[in-house]
């Protein structure tokens, strides 16, 4: 798990880009920030109108840690 998190951070840069591996959250679940709260496939297709992904870039610090919690 900590891989897959790792990789849509450093590699599909995520956070810039809405590409996240599905399978590591339920269909069900809601993304909140401090305007609105949005399904999966919404949080996606937002993220990715926010940005110019070829311009945008995320950097993460320390290690990508999963535990059984």
């Amino acid at each position: 798990m900590a891989a897959a998190v790792k990789a849509d951070i450093v590699e599909r840069q995520f956070l810039v880009t809405g590409a996240l591996t599905r399978e590591l959250y339920d269909e069900a679940c809601l993304f909140k920030d401090e305007i609105d709260t949005y399904t999966l496939d919404k949080w996606m297709k937002g993220t990715s109108a926010l940005f110019v992904a070829k311009l945008s870039h995320v950097d993460i610090v320390g290690e990508v840690e999963a535990t059984d919690k």
